[in-house]
């Protein structure tokens, strides 16, 4: 690659760390209104949407596949996406927004160990030091540059154990993911996996009552959390991520 197109990769994944880091504040902002599964549903059904529209846009909404990777796809689709965004909402309703993001600042170190774990990388002393060097830096900005701390009860425990899901399967989800960059376009990789992750959550008005209720009577604040949440935090960040990943390594 050269020096302009790795320069638009960093910049692209440096966007994705900014919208996540939003969706923080946009998930606890929806959970003062809805049930953690009605924030589920509702970034689902924005993000399913936009992927499907997105793909129908390309005209290419479907590309031929192998068997073995359609069945990785689903898997995927499951580990990174179903369990990652039920480990969010039910997590945040316990912990403040800043100690969240923090805890899935541990996603590199994961990331690290699955791939070494799965031989796709090799754990190397200069990415032990740029991902605790990372850490410190964002500890120092969390506890003196945001004007309040982001304490560790005995109360937050429960969260944490629950937040701390999310970066794990997102580590698993990277990693598993990078293998069929080399064969398939990365935005379809992106909106295939989003689909087979989300489509189960069409389900949770069936089956929890007043999600539609509770998510009509959202206010204006709340409706851009919804629009954040699920299509910039969720949707463009994961086109953006898998672009930097079809070019870089998971860690």
């Amino acid at each position: 690659m050269s020096r302009t197109q790795l320069a638009l990769v960093h910049g692209s994944l440096l966007i994705t760390a900014m919208l996540w880091g939003g969706n923080f504040a946009a998930i606890k902002e929806l959970l003062k209104t809805l049930e953690p599964l009605d924030v589920v549903f509702l970034r689902a059904f924005g993000a399913l949407s936009f992927f499907i529209i997105y793909l129908i846009w390309t005209r290419r909404p479907i590309i031929q596949m192998d068997r073995q990777d359609l069945i990785r796809l689903v898997a995927i689709g499951f580990i990174g996406i179903t369990v990652m965004n039920i480990a969010m909402s039910f997590g945040q309703r316990l912990i403040p927004a800043a100690l969240a993001s923090l805890i899935v600042t541990s996603n590199p170190l994961f990331t690290v160990l699955v791939a070494a774990m799965l031989g796709q990388e090799a754990i190397r002393r200069r990415t032990i030091v740029g991902i605790a060097i990372a850490f410190v830096g964002f500890l120092i900005v969390l506890l003196y540059g945001t004007g309040s701390t982001a304490d560790f009860g005995g109360g937050h425990l429960r969260g944490a154990m629950i937040i701390i899901i999310a970066p794990i399967s997102w580590a698993f989800y990277t990693v598993l993911s990078k293998p069929l960059l080399s064969k398939y376009p990365p935005f379809h990789v992106a909106g295939y996996t989003a689909i087979a992750g989300t489509v189960s959550f069409m389900m949770i008005p069936l089956l929890q009552q007043g999600t539609i209720e509770r998510i009509g009577n959202l206010d204006q604040r709340g409706w851009i959390a919804a629009v954040f949440a699920s299509i910039l935090a969720y949707a463009v960040a994961y086109l953006l991520w898998y672009k930097g990943l079809e070019a870089l390594t998971p860690s």
